[in-house]
C-alpha cells in the first residue's frame, strides 16, 4: 500500500472540538474518511500534559476531569487573535487552564509538563492536533504524508488563517491550501449528490459545529462551485450551548447546597461533561437527568433537565443563528425561495430545535441530511487536496470559486475606512481605486491595509503598511493608484503606483508582526519533535513494563505447578526465583525514575531463563514470547493480539478471557452478531467481545474459494456504507480481510465459516455457494450483486436458499425462542442435544427433504394464542380465545 499511496495529499477539518482527516482514494474514485487508532473518524481537538508524558486525542479528554489544569482545548478560539481581545478576555474564565500574555499581546497558555512550567502558543496546541492527524492518515497510508489540505472558518479573519498555517508548518505539513468549512462541505454535497447538476442550484449550506458557526450559499452547476456569499461567527457552537448548561446548573448547586463552584476547575470539568452528554441526548430524548458522584466537597449532584428547558437557555443563541442565515441571504441578494436545497453540517447542527428554526424559516422546505455532518468538511478538503496534487489524474473535474469573507481597504483623512474589495467578492481579484494626496507638495504618503466592516478603519484588523515616497511636488488632489490583489490561496498584495513619475511601491500582506517568524517556527518544529521522542520513550518504557509483569505471571503461575517444578534443580530454581523477585520489586516500587534500561535488562534476563529451560526439555512456554513477536510484527496491528486464552482489551489493562458459547452478542471487532465462542473483558462492566476469530486474526487467513496468501488483515476498517462483507453482505464497520487478487472484503467470523452446515449426524443440511442467483426463503430477494451481495446457503435438496445475513438472524431468532443450549457446536452455534438441533434446524425450514415440524408449528400456535388471550383478559371477553387454546392443545 506505501507505493500507491506515495505522495499522497490529505484534506483535514481541524475543528474546534473534534478533528477529522480524509484521503481521495484515486483507484477506488471516492473518499476515504480515515479512522483513529478507536475507531472513530473524529478525534477530540484536546492535548494534556501530566508529570509522565503528552496525550492528544481521546487519551487527553479522558483524563481531563482529573487534569483540568494541563488539559488544553478550544485553541482554535484562542488562534490568531491577541490577549486583550475582549473574546478571550470573557472565555478564559472559563478555562480550567491559565493564559496569560506573551510577546506582541500574544494568548499563551501556562501548564505544568514533567513538574515543570510550560508556556505554548495557540499554533503550537493546534500543531499539535494536527500531528495526530497525520499520524493517523500515516497509520491507514503506510506512507509519510506531507501535504495538507486545513479547512478554517468562513469568517475567520487573515490573521487566524495565516496562524493556521503556521501551526501546519510546526506539524511539518506543507498547507497547500486554506479553504473555507463550508465551502468544503459544499463540495462534499456536490459530488454526493449533485454531481450531474446541469441547471444551475442555489445551495446553502448550514455548518453549526462545536466552537464557530459558517453559512454559505453557493450555486453549482456544471461542477462549477461559486460561492455567492458567507456570513458566520467565530464564537458560536456548541460549546457556548455547554457554557450555559454549565452555568444554569452552577446556580442550581449554588442554591441547593449553598455553595459556589465556579472557582473550581475540576468539579467545573466533570460537570461539563455530564452536560455535553445531556445535551446530545436531547438530540432525540425530550428530558435526561444529570448526575455526578461527589462533585464538589462530597456532595453529590443530581438533577434533570427537558429538552423544553434547554431550548428556552440557549434561545437567544439560536436566534442569532438565525439572524446570521438572514444576512448572508441579503448579502447575495437572493430570496429564500430561490434556495434548493439546506444542507446541515456540523455536530451541534443535529439539535431539534435549530432545525425546527430554520425549517421555519425557509418555509418549511426539507432539510437535507444526507451527509455526515461531522466528515462531510473532510471529505470536501481531501477532494481539494486531490485536485491540487500532482499526478492525481482520477479526480472530480470540477472548479471551486471562492469568496473573501471580509471588506479590505486603506485608511483615509478622518480614520475612515475606504473600502477596495468589498467582502463576498469571488477571488482571484485584482482591484484599483484612485486616491488623492491631502496637502500640497506632498511628498510621501503613509498606506495603511485593513480588514473588516467597521467604518472607522482602527476598528478593523490592520493587516500591514507602506510608503510610497518620491511624489513631485503638486498641489492637493494629485491622484495616486493603490492597487490590491488576491490570489487563489487568499494572498493579499497592495501596491501603490505615482502615474507621472512611475514611483511604484508594494506590499505582500503576511502579518509578520502577528504571525510567527521563522526562527520561531524552526524552534516550535524542534519542541515538537522533542514531545515526539518523549512519548516515545514513554511508550518503550511502557512495553518494556507490561512485558515484564506479563512473563513474571507467566513464570509464576508455570511453577506453581508440579509437573513443571520437579524437572528444575535447586539451584535452577533459585537462579529463576531470584530473577522473578527482582523483576517484582523493580514493578512495585516507585519506577518512575528508573531508566529504560532498567526494565529491559530485567525482561532479557526473564527471556533468557526461559530460553534456556526451553532448550533444556524442562518445560515448555511456546506462547509466551513467540506469539507476541509475531503478531507485533504485522504493520496493520496496532495491538498484539495474544492466540492464547487471553487477548488485552484496549481500554483496560485487564485481559479478554475465553468464553464458551453462551447468549448471542455483538462483536466489538467486525461489529457482527457472534454466537459461538467469544473473549470478554474481565474487568467489570466492560461491553468489549470478540469473536474468536477476531481475536485471534493474523495477517494471512483462508477461504476454500481463494489462496491464503491474498488475504491481508486490517485492524479497523473505515465506518463508512461504501465497502461490505463479500460474505454476508453487511457494512463492514471493523475487522476486515482485503483480497488485494479479487478485492474481497470478508469479516473474519464470514472468512471462517464452514464449506457446508452439518447436523449432528453428519448430513449436509446447507451446502455454502458463491452467487447463487436464488430467492432467500427469509428475505425474498434474489442473491444478485444488485439486490443482495454476498454467498448462499442452499439445502443439499436444493428447495431452500437463505444468505448467510438470514441465516445468522434465523439463529439469533431461534436462540430467543430458546431452541439452542448453552454448549453448542462451535461452526454454527446450534445445541449439541440432537432433540433440539433438529428443532433448531426445522424452525429455520433447513431439513433436506423440506418437510415442516408439526412440533414448531404447535410452539408458534401456542406463543400466538396466548398472547390473543393475554390481550383479549385485558381488553374484551377471554372466552373464545380460551376455546380455541384448548381446541389447538387437544388437535396437536
Amino acid at each position: 500500500m506505501a507505493k500507491k499511496y506515495e505522495g499522497c495529499a490529505v484534506g483535514i477539518d481541524l475543528g474546534t472540538t473534534y478533528s477529522c482527516v480524509a484521503v481521495w482514494l484515486e483507484q477506488h474514485c471516492r473518499v476515504e474518511i480515515i479512522h483513529n487508532d478507536q475507531g472513530n473518524n473524529t478525534t477530540p481537538s484536546c492535548v494534556a500534559f501530566t508529570d509522565q508524558q503528552r496525550l492528544i486525542g481521546e487519551a487527553a479528554k479522558n483524563q481531563a476531569a482529573t487534569n483540568p489544569e494541563n488539559t488544553v482545548f478550544d485553541a482554535k478560539r484562542l488562534i490568531g487573535r491577541k490577549f486583550s481581545d475582549p473574546v478571550i478576555q470573557k472565555d478564559k474564565m472559563l478555562w480550567p487552564f491559565k493564559v496569560v500574555a506573551g510577546i506582541n499581546d500574544k494568548p499563551m497558555i501556562s501548564l505544568n509538563y514533567k513538574g515543570q512550567e510550560k508556556h505554548l502558543l495557540a499554533e503550537e496546541v493546534s500543531s499539535m492536533v494536527l500531528i495526530k492527524m497525520r499520524e493517523i492518515a500515516e497509520a491507514y497510508l503506510e506512507t509519510p504524508v506531507e501535504n495538507a489540505v486545513v479547512t478554517v472558518p468562513a469568517y475567520f479573519n487573515d490573521s487566524q488563517r495565516k496562524a493556521t498555517i503556521d501551526a501546519g508548518a510546526i506539524a511539518g505539513l506543507n498547507v497547500m491550501r486554506i479553504i473555507n468549512e463550508p465551502t468544503a462541505a459544499a463540495i462534499a454535497y456536490g459530488l454526493d449528490k449533485r454531481t450531474d447538476c446541469v441547471e444551475e442550484r442555489n445551495i446553502f449550506i448550514f455548518d453549526l459545529g462545536g466552537g464557530t458557526f459558517d453559512v454559505s450559499l453557493l450555486t453549482i452547476k456544471d461542477k462549477v462551485f461559486q460561492v455567492k456569499a458567507t456570513a458566520g461567527n467565530t464564537h458560536l457552537g456548541g460549546e457556548d450551548f455547554d457554557n450555559r448548561m454549565v452555568n444554569y446548573f452552577v446556580q442550581e448547586f449554588k442554591r441547593k447546597n449553598k455553595v459556589d463552584i465556579s472557582g473550581n476547575p475540576r468539579a467545573l470539568r466533570r460537570l461539563r461533561s455530564a452536560c455535553e452528554r445531556a445535551k446530545r441526548i436531547l438530540s432525540y430524548a425530550v428530558t435526561t437527568n444529570i448526575e455526578v458522584d461527589a462533585l464538589f466537597q462530597g456532595v453529590d449532584f443530581c438533577s434533570s433537565i427537558t429538552r423544553a428547558k434547554f431550548e428556552e437557555i440557549n434561545m437567544e443563541l439560536f436566534e442569532e443563528c438565525m439572524e446570521t442565515v438572514d444576512r448572508c441571504l441579503s448579502d447575495a441578494n437572493m430570496d429564500k425561495s430561490s434556495v434548493h436545497d439546506v444542507v446541515l453540517v456540523g455536530g451541534s447542527s443535529r439539535i431539534p430545535k435549530v432545525q425546527e428554526l430554520l425549517q421555519g424559516f425557509f418555509d418549511g422546505k426539507v432539510l437535507c441530511k444526507s451527509i455526515n455532518p461531522d466528515e462531510a468538511v473532510a471529505y470536501g478538503a481531501a477532494v481539494q487536496a486531490a485536485l491540487l496534487s500532482k499526478g492525481i489524474v482520477n479526480v472530480p473535474n470540477l472548479v471551486l470559486l471562492d469568496i473573501t469573507p471580509l471588506s479590505l481597504g486603506v485608511s483615509v483623512q478622518g480614520d475612515l475606512m475606504s473600502v477596495v474589495i468589498p467582502r463576498n467578492t469571488t477571488i482571484p481579484v485584482r482591484r484599483t481605486k484612485t486616491y488623492v494626496t491631502t496637502e500640497d507638495n506632498q511628498s510621501a504618503v503613509m498606506i495603511e491595509v485593513y480588514e473588516g466592516e467597521r467604518t472607522r478603519a482602527s476598528d478593523n484588523n490592520l493587516l500591514g503598511f507602506f510608503t510610497l515616497s518620491g511624489i513631485p511636488p503638486a498641489p492637493r488632489g494629485h491622484p495616486l493608484y493603490e492597487t490590491f490583489d488576491i490570489d487563489e490561496n487568499g494572498i493579499l498584495s497592495v501596491s501603490a503606483e505615482e502615474e507621472s513619475t512611475g514611483n511604484k511601491n508594494e506590499i505582500t500582506i503576511t502579518n509578520e508582526k502577528e504571525r510567527l517568524s521563522t526562527k520561531e517556527i524552526k524552534r516550535m518544529i524542534q519542541e515538537a519533535e522533542y514531545y515526539k521522542a518523549e512519548d516515545k520513550k514513554f511508550l518503550r518504557k511502557a512495553k518494556a513494563m507490561n512485558d515484564l509483569d506479563y512473563y513474571v505471571y507467566k513464570i509464576k503461575n508455570a511453577l506453581k505447578k508440579k509437573d513443571i517444578s520437579s524437572k528444575l534443580c535447586s539451584k535452577e530454581k533459585e537462579n529463576v526465583s531470584s530473577a522473578i523477585a527482582r523483576a517484582t520489586d523493580l514493578l512495585e516500587d516507585n519506577n518512575q525514575q528508573d531508566d529504560i534500561v532498567v526494565f529491559e535488562d530485567n525482561l532479557k534476563e526473564l527471556e533468557s531463563i526461559i530460553e534456556r529451560m526451553k532448550a533444556m526439555g524442562k518445560i515448555e512456554f511456546v506462547y509466551i514470547h513467540t506469539h507476541l513477536s509475531l503478531i507485533s510484527s504485522q504493520s496493520k496491528v496496532t495491538r498484539d493480539i495474544e492466540m492464547s486464552t487471553k487477548k488485552g482489551c484496549p481500554s483496560h489493562a485487564e485481559a479478554m478471557q475465553l468464553k464458551q458459547p453462551g447468549a448471542p452478542f455483538k462483536c466489538s471487532g467486525c461489529k457482527q452478531m457472534g454466537f459461538g465462542p467469544s473473549y470478554h473483558c474481565e474487568s467489570s462492566n466492560c461491553s468489549y467481545v470478540l469473536h474468536e476469530e477476531c481475536a485471534n486474526a493474523v495477517s494471512i487467513a483462508f477461504h476454500p474459494f481463494f489462496s491464503k496468501s491474498n488475504f491481508e488483515f486490517h485492524e479497523k476498517a473505515p465506518g463508512k456504507r461504501t465497502r461490505y462483507c463479500d460474505g454476508c453482505g453487511k457494512d463492514v464497520l471493523g475487522f476486515v480481510y482485503h483480497c488485494s487478487t479479487t478485492g474481497y472484503d470478508l469479516h473474519p467470523c464470514c472468512l471462517k465459516l464452514k464449506h457446508n452446515i452439518s447436523d449432528q449426524e453428519g448430513r449436509v443440511t446447507l451446502e455454502l455457494c458463491q452467487k447463487v442467483p436464488s430467492k432467500c426463503v427469509k428475505c425474498k430477494h434474489r442473491n444478485v450483486v444488485e439486490r443482495v451481495k454476498g454467498w448462499s446457503y442452499v439445502s443439499s435438496g436444493g428447495d431452500c436458499c437463505y444468505h448467510v445475513s438470514c441465516v445468522k438472524e434465523l439463529i439469533l431468532e431461534n436462540w430467543k425462542k430458546g431452541y439452542f443450549s448453552q454448549e453448542t457446536n462451535n461452526s454454527i452455534g446450534m445445541s449439541s442435544d440432537r432433540e433440539n438441533t433438529q428443532v433448531a434446524l426445522r424452525s429455520m425450514e433447513i431439513v433436506p427433504s423440506g418437510r415442516r415440524s408439526r412440533r414448531i408449528n404447535k410452539y408458534t400456535k401456542i406463543a400466538v394464542l396466548v398472547f390473543k388471550l393475554v390481550v383479549s383478559a385485558i381488553f374484551g371477553n377471554p372466552i373464545s380465545a380460551i376455546a380455541a387454546l384448548v381446541e389447538a392443545l387437544v388437535t396437536d
